[in-house]
């Protein structure tokens, strides 16, 4: 699993900016906390994927709006992944997954 450390980086310190603006203090004494922050968010999220709205109504039998279309992947195969979402577990093609 590779990550863009850039990214990360950049999150991190635009996040002690702000941080430091509310707090009227330097971005340096809240990068450690900002750092650690955005790791955990980018490998939360390095294992998701976003399955579109007619797949899942056409597995489960019913839509879950806008927002519960994340899923977590379980087991990955070179044309198809098996995805959790919150106990609902199926199969799901990569060729229609959104990023």
């Amino acid at each position: 699993m590779k990550y863009d450390k850039k990214d990360i980086f950049k999150k991190a310190w635009n996040l002690a900016r702000n941080c430091a603006r509310i707090y009227k203090d330097k971005a340096s004494k809240f990068i450690a906390w900002a750092l650690k922050y955005s790791w955990n968010y980018a490998k939360r999220n390095a294992n998701t994927v976003v399955i579109p709205n007619w797949f899942i109504q056409q597995k489960l039998g019913y839509g879950l709006g806008v927002f519960l279309r994340r899923a977590y992947v379980e087991r990955e195969t070179q044309k198809a992944v098996f995805v959790n979402m919150g106990g609902e577990m199926f199969w799901c093609p990569k060729s229609i997954l959104e990023k």
